[in-house]
């Protein structure tokens, strides 16, 4: 074989390669307290949006996320209207940030519902969602984790 018709075989074998999808990389766990904290975060958070009690939130979540999130249930409140049923999650990865984590966790929001407060539809069933990346932003306050943040990605695959 010529060189140069082997260094043209090289540089093609190195673009086929280059050019292929790169096996996805094993996502990080989290610490197990910081994973607790995670989910203690969306059990909570369940029950506040059936309830419109943002007290169940004073456990997981601190501010600025439990300000917006007791605004939003308010909100839902003023209109008669809370959300039941549980969020279904599937563990995504998460990343370590200064002193905190970020989680992210594909989350199916299907099962839920909104009802007015006596239980009744406040709307027809709702369209089926796809599952959604969803990022939850640990920080560490009063000798635990709390959620801070809180960032919504696109679908998950």
């Amino acid at each position: 074989m010529r060189p140069a018709i082997l260094v043209i075989a090289a540089l093609l074998a190195l673009t086929a390669c280059a050019s292929s999808a790169a096996p996805p990389a094993t996502a990080p766990t989290p610490p197990a307290d910081v994973a607790t904290a995670e989910a203690a975060y969306w059990t909570a958070w369940s029950e506040a949006q059936a309830t419109a009690d943002g007290e169940a939130l004073d456990t997981v979540a601190a501010d600025p996320l439990l300000t917006s999130l007791r605004q939003a249930m308010r909100e839902k409140a003023a209109r008669d209207e809370v959300t039941v049923g549980p969020v279904t999650r599937t563990p995504a990865g998460a990343e370590q940030r200064g002193t905190g984590w970020a989680v992210a966790s594909c989350v199916d929001f299907d099962a839920q519902r909104d009802t007015h407060t006596d239980g009744t539809a406040a709307t027809g069933p709702p369209p089926d969602r796809p599952t959604t990346l969803v990022t939850v932003v640990l920080r560490p306050r009063e000798g635990g984790w709390r959620a801070v943040g809180l960032y919504f990605g696109g679908e998950c695959g």
